[in-house]
């Protein structure tokens, strides 16, 4: 157990510094590599490169600022210690600032670093590959230091990781391993490197200007597994054979395997989500293929994978497996947020989807744990960053919602804009297909940036991109027939049946009005109220379009498009994003929405149900209260069947097995089953109380806003509603508890009767922060 001991002990990461560091003046004057020039053109390569520094004591500080491309692994004196970048776009590279003080050493101490380059896919885009680093130290006294790269470290491309395997589509990849090339003993200062060669400058202005990263380090948590057999360690595999190793729960990470076997010997390991007894499943041809070499070893992945098992197989010869440890790394989340009701499937459903969201949170919203791993607007637009905000606290103190994820995808995607304007659907990435850009998703774009400057107050982040969105709302405004719609692709998702079809589509020209008034909102915060003013008459004349062109008197509801110069059938994706946009006037909206209800069965997909659930809790009556966690309970029952992942899958019931789309259901029960929500942007401070309890008899937990975190408790008795909740310091609330709605209806607040007006269905009264006890009781 040495080696798996001695990772476990080092997998020590620094705070985030961050926040702190300023950008390295000289780091992007550092970059070296094997060549002056380096090609992007080429396989994909492992490099290591390695420096050896005397120290005369241990140093009081040590900060190292790291960038790779495209990827590194860091040891320092032969202990593992980090891997990074955040993906990236070479415009716009994030180094690393990791904390080495408690790595370094009186004497000889290396800096050793496995660089992959020229690599391209769903996280990586190919780019001429480099490293750069400044290790910034502090004596005692107070006399600074510093190594850097230069021509003084060395380097070897004769690793034991050969060219990796990537594939289309996917955001990892499997290793291809000779472990007979190079142990693990070029990681230490003890080794001999006067072999290898010296390393060269290269221009580091073929990069964008390096800056600190924009997010917090991710976790490192190692996870350790058990054979599947059920025999304890060690494991002995004989040729032909495979077992499974469980780490019995799903990690977003790498693994670390500790074996013994002799030379020679072919292994494959295989990890996957899911195991029927047999074999593993979900898992996407992800295969590590493994040539030993004699006695005790150990493998290190390079890859990321979202998985709970992997399988071991010995191909040729045997193998005694002494360790395998999963190593979660992923986003810091803090699991703040909690879930309880009278109904176990709720509660269930409630948890995976929180553990799916947690798992496909890396660098960004991952829109599957393991088969793409691609950072799409849509995904984090409409699953991950509503469920994380009010289910997970972000890093630091105090709990409170975080969007350090969402900020670093906005600009992933306002990095990706082509020359005309679009915001391609995902990115940092160079898989370009039928998908690379979807008009909703840019919408979605300007949505999410508008609510980020609602929950965070950030008029910097709005300014950065507002170029990204001026271009990005030209490329629709021009595009706007003599009919006044716009003429592009309709999306929504797969369950369209106008997907992808180019034509004056309803969905389209919903989301594009509602991010005209986003675009206007945004506008006027930064000052730019000549632009805003000019976004809120295109939006008013896009309305009249949309009302004189779509709407079909004789059904109720909206046409889905013009197309091919005609009318096209209604359908319910249109009916109901023009209620959820904001498009359907007053007169209208009964007939629309009772029109969209009754097609509900129409809708395939649990991303588009997130705009079902929207409408259904915006109707405001018990009916749809109810038949929003019938829709749960109904759509997601088969799902909840499979319990070897503990996560939620792409479809209903199919599809990829830790995808986000599936987690949408928590957003809602959170905030409206629990019933806490933000009223208004977060500088007013203000809270809603409103729960909705559908046929729940009672509900607890704590729901995470911009605010902290806000414990509340309701319980149904007879005629009598129960509340119980605790308002953070600093904030108010509005509290609506369910009601007939009549005088007959009273309200205690703590023991005293207490006045409330009566609002719809609901009796309301004001709270100031604190903890508070209400009850409702209906004398009738």
């Amino acid at each position: 157990m040495r080696n798996l001991l001695r990772f476990a002990a080092c997998l020590l990461v620094s705070g985030w510094l961050a926040a702190q560091a300023q950008p390295s003046p000289t780091l992007q004057q550092s970059v070296i590599w094997t060549e002056p020039a380096p090609s992007s053109q080429g396989e994909p390569l492992f490099v290591a490169f390695r420096k050896t520094f005397p120290l005369a004591a241990k140093p009081k500080a040590a900060e190292l600022h790291i960038f790779a491309d495209l990827r590194y692994l860091l040891w320092v004196n032969g202990r593992y210690v980090v891997r990074g970048p955040v993906r990236f776009d070479p415009q716009a590279p994030q180094f690393d600032v990791v904390d080495l003080t408690a790595h370094l050493q009186p004497g000889a101490n290396t800096l050793a670093v496995l660089v992959l380059g020229r690599a391209n896919n769903n996280a990586m885009m190919r780019h001429a590959p480099g490293l750069a680093a400044e290790l910034r130290l502090t004596d005692a006294s107070g006399k600074t230091g510093l190594v850097k790269t230069d021509e003084s470290w060395r380097w070897n491309d004769k690793t034991v990781y050969g060219t990796p395997i990537l594939k289309y589509n996917q955001g990892t990849w499997s290793d291809k391993v000779d472990a007979r090339l190079l142990g693990d003993e070029w990681t230490t200062p003890a080794f001999d490197d006067s072999k290898w060669r010296a390393a060269q400058k290269t221009d580091g202005s073929a990069w964008g200007a390096l800056r600190p990263r924009a997010i917090a380090p991710l976790t490192q948590t190692p996870v350790p597994s058990k054979p599947t057999t059920a025999e304890p360690y060690p494991v002995q595999i004989a040729a032909g054979k495979t077992v499974v190793f469980d780490a019995d729960k799903m990690i977003q990470g790498f693994l670390f395997i500790d074996l013994e076997t002799t030379e020679g010997s072919e292994l494959t390991f295989e990890p996957g989500q899911r195991f029927d007894g047999t074999k593993i499943g979900d898992a996407h041809e992800f295969k590590t293929t493994y040539t030993a070499r004699a006695g005790r070893q150990s493998y290190l992945s390079t890859g990321s994978y979202g998985c709970r098992y992997v399988a071991i197989t010995a191909v040729k010869g045997n193998a005694t497996v002494r360790g395998v440890t999963f190593v979660d790394r992923r986003y810091p989340y803090a699991d703040a947020g909690r879930f309880s009701s009278s109904d176990p499937f709720l509660d269930e459903l409630w948890k995976r989807a929180v553990h799916t969201v947690r798992i496909c949170s890396e660098d960004g919203y991952l829109d599957s744990a393991l088969r793409e791993q691609n950072v799409w607007m849509g995904d984090a637009a409409i699953a991950g960053y509503p469920v994380a905000r009010v289910t997970l606290a972000g890093p630091g103190e105090p709990l409170r919602s975080d969007d350090g994820l969402i900020k670093n995808v906005l600009r992933y995607i306002a990095q990706s804009q082509l020359s005309d304007g679009r915001l391609l659907a995902h990115h940092p990435s160079q898989s370009v297909d039928i998908h690379a850009y979807i008009e909703d998703y840019s919408c979605l774009w300007v949505e999410s940036l508008r609510q980020v400057y609602e929950h965070t107050g950030d008029k910097d982040l709005v300014r950065e991109l507002w170029p990204a969105l001026l271009n990005q709302m030209d490329w629709f405004l021009v595009r706007r027939t003599h009919r006044g719609l716009v003429f592009a692709r309709e999306f929504v998702m797969f369950d369209n049946p106008l997907k992808y079809k180019y034509c004056e589509g309803a969905t389209l020209n919903a989301f594009v009005y509602r991010a005209l008034l986003d675009s206007a909102q945004l506008g006027e915060a930064i000052g730019e109220t000549t632009q805003a003013a000019a976004y809120r008459e295109a939006a008013a004349q896009l309305a009249r379009s949309f009302n004189d062109s779509l709407w079909n008197e004789k059904r109720g509801t909206y046409n889905a498009a013009i197309l091919d110069f005609k009318p096209a059938e209604p359908s319910v994706h249109a009916a109901l994003l023009a209620l959820n946009r904001g498009l359907v006037p007053e007169e209208r909206r009964e007939r629309v929405t009772k029109w969209m209800l009754a097609n509900t069965d129409k809708i395939g997909m649990p991303y588009t149900h997130y705009w079902l659930f929207e409408e259904q809790y915006r109707c405001d009556t018990p009916e749809q209260d109810l038949a929003a966690l019938e829709g749960m309970r109904k759509k997601w029952a088969a799902v909840l069947k499979r319990t070897d992942t503990g996560t939620l899958t792409e479809a209903y019931s199919s599809g990829e097995s830790c995808h986000n789309f599936g987690a949408v259901p928590a957003y809602f029960l959170s905030t409206y089953v629990l019933g806490v929500r933000m009223d208004g942007p977060v500088w007013k401070k203000r809270l809603l109380v409103e729960p909705r309890p559908g046929d729940l008899t009672r509900a607890e937990g704590v729901v995470v806003t911009d605010l902290g975190l806000v414990p509340v408790e309701w319980k149904r008795e007879g005629g009598t509603f129960n509340l119980a909740v605790t308002v953070p310091a600093g904030a108010s609330a509005t509290v609506r508890l369910p009601a007939t709605g009549s005088a007959a209806a009273r309200l205690t607040l703590g023991e005293k009767p207490a006045s409330a007006k009566i609002t719809g269905r609901y009796l309301e009264v004001e709270i100031a922060a604190g903890k508070h006890t209400l009850s409702v009781t209906d004398s009738r």
